[in-house]
């Protein structure tokens, strides 16, 4: 009795299904008025119906500026992970300066410096560099000078491209 209550159900959910699906058919063929192919996936279908809905236009953007001062605002705040070279560590914030202004008197402003503050040490931390192969290269130049110097991952400021 239960076999057949069961065959029962499934051929009505079966027989309710197939109407949706004529129902969908329907409203399909209705809302498309050129005459329907025998196949509606076929490009001919397609084609047809893009063709008599095609309008030319102009498009006019207009947007916010609040959006373009957004978007500003997240390139200039933007970090990525890279690579640093670090050339002091101490617990001193005078030698660490020292080190700082001692670097940009022989390197300038090529490659800029960082005075970072992680307790209770302060580091120098000089370059934003992408990938560690462009670190290595600055790496050997400052070796000279700063024989102790060594790389290090960052959280490095994103280089304005043009």
């Amino acid at each position: 009795m239960k076999l057949f209550f069961s065959l029962a159900l499934l051929v009505l959910y079966l027989n309710s299904s197939a109407q949706g699906m004529d129902s969908r058919v329907k409203k399909a063929k209705v809302a498309y008025s050129g005459e329907m192919t025998s196949n509606p996936d076929s490009t001919e279908f397609v084609k047809d119906s893009f063709q008599k809905d095609q309008i030319e236009g102009k498009f006019t953007e207009d947007k916010d500026q609040r959006i373009d001062m957004l978007l500003q605002d997240y390139i200039d705040n933007k970090k990525i992970t890279g690579f640093r070279i670090q050339l002091f560590s101490g617990n001193s914030r005078w030698e660490a300066v020292k080190v700082k202004s001692d670097f940009l008197q022989k390197y300038k402003e090529e490659i800029p410096p960082h005075l970072v503050y992680q307790s209770p040490n302060f580091k120098i931390r000089v370059g934003d560099f992408r990938n560690r192969l462009e670190a290595q290269k600055n790496l050997e130049l400052l070796k000279i000078d700063y024989p102790t110097a060594f790389i290090v991952k960052d959280d490095i400021e994103v280089p304005i491209e043009d």
